[in-house]
């Protein structure tokens, strides 16, 4: 669990990204640098961020955050995967123990106390509850089965806290049996000197499964220091077109052809009238679209539309040839040729 965990980062990278800074205790600020890898295209969510330092024996935890400070995911490693193109925020949490020690428990409203723990908060801010749990098919509604509450009058009233959160147990690839579940305690703890956390079932049947799958030294109060990292996940080289329309002369002879490139080729059209070609011909007055997806599945739909230009006109062409400046150079001006083929012979 937290206090048990040591992990040490070393990595060899190509630095790409934004550089950084996170402060902590006075002394040389640690210099933190985040590297990106591009989402293929907006509509594929496999872009990567990694924060680069080498952390010591600390244990640190990383927080992948969206620009408007909604939680992502939560890691052990400094990885955040599958993510698509926009604005992130990073959050670092160091791990700084607090003293805690046990408290009998007794029966609480609905729930049964599995741990109480007491401690002080004074100077610390943003505490958190972690621990541990060995079976995975007991944590699928685990915020239904228990409930953590908090009390600062040694246990005279007691009020809720949050929701349990998940934390991805997977160092480097490696998969750990056991999930590692916390809660942050609301901000009214911080810096109170006499705080107890109670984590509870919701009956004696859950209690037990509970008490059994919960590792009974994982249980940790700890207060964290946190910092948003801003940064950004651009995409690569999207799909593009250029298009050409002809539109309709002489009764259904109009015609889209399409010129693509960008993304990853090979490339698929499905067009609004069916057809699954990059050009589609003899077509009437009217709208036609078409989406255009590359082999990673990025996509591009664009509309396009036909008009009906047949109007008759005067078979006789409106010429007119004018002397130039230069010797042998003439101006020649043809009117009315738009659908119509002619000869020139100079």
């Amino acid at each position: 669990m937290f206090g048990q965990s040591k992990i040490s980062f070393c990595a060899l990278l190509l630095i790409l990204g934004n550089t950084l800074w996170a402060e902590d205790e006075p002394g040389p600020e640690p210099r933190l640098q985040i590297i990106t890898m591009k989402a293929t295209c907006s509509q594929s969510c496999d872009g990567k961020a990694k924060i680069l330092h080498n952390n010591g024996d600390e244990t640190l935890l990383y927080e992948w955050l969206s620009h408007t400070n909604q939680m992502i995911s939560q890691s052990f490693f400094p990885e955040f995967k599958n993510a698509c193109a926009g604005d992130y925020k990073a959050r670092i949490v160091k791990k700084k123990d607090i003293t805690s020690y046990r408290v009998d428990t007794e029966p609480f409203e609905d729930y049964n106390p599995i741990r109480i723990i007491q401690f002080s908060a004074r100077s610390r801010m943003k505490i958190s509850l972690g621990f541990e749990i060995k079976a995975k098919k007991y944590v699928a509604e685990l915020n239904d089965d228990l409930q953590i509450y908090y009390s600062l009058d040694q246990g005279s009233s007691w009020k809720k806290a949050g929701d349990i959160y998940p934390l991805k147990s997977n160092f480097s690839g490696l998969e750990i049996p056991s999930l590692v579940y916390s809660t942050i305690l609301p901000s009214s703890v911080d810096q109170q000197g006499d705080v107890m956390v109670m984590v509870a079932a919701r009956n004696n049947a859950k209690m037990k499964k509970l008490k059994s799958a919960i590792k009974k030294s994982s249980f940790e109060i700890f207060h964290v220091y946190r910092k948003y990292v801003p940064f950004k996940i651009d995409s690569k080289s999207k799909v593009e077109v250029n298009s050409y329309v002809s539109h309709e002369l002489y009764g259904n002879d109009g015609l889209i052809a399409l010129q693509v490139s960008g993304g990853l080729p090979p490339y698929s059209y499905e067009w609004n009238v069916g057809s699954n070609l990059s050009s589609i011909g003899k077509l009437s007055p009217g709208e036609y679209s078409v989406v255009i997806r590359d082999s990673k599945a990025c996509e591009l739909k664009k509309s396009y539309r036909v008009k009906a230009l047949y109007n008759p006109i005067d078979p006789e062409l409106d010429i007119k040839l004018t002397k130039a400046n230069k010797p042998r150079h003439f101006y020649l001006r043809i009117n009315n040729i738009y659908d119509k083929i002619i000869y020139l012979y100079i």
